[in-house]
């Protein structure tokens, strides 16, 4: 995580460097993770000048391991703080 956090795709290819597989995404073009357990697939559709703001078009997990909320006893999340 903290490896492809840190560098941009345009300068590294992240599948190269790290043991992760790349898989077809199901709304945009770009790869997603075999390995993680859910994606967050967003495209923009409009942008209006509103200050702060989130924008999330689309999302999905597997579903053994979300179901409203997510199942902490399926997977244990991988978090950063740095």
């Amino acid at each position: 995580m903290l490896f492809c956090g840190r560098r941009s795709g345009r300068n590294y290819d992240k599948f190269q460097k790290v043991p992760l597989t790349p898989q077809k995404a199901k709304k945009v073009k770009v790869p997603i993770i075999m390995e993680c357990i859910a994606h967050l697939e967003c495209k923009v559709v409009k942008i209006i000048e509103l200050g702060d703001h989130v924008l999330i078009i689309a999302a999905y997990a597997l579903s053994d391991y979300f179901n409203e909320v997510y199942n902490t006893t399926k997977f244990q999340s991988c978090l950063h703080i740095g």
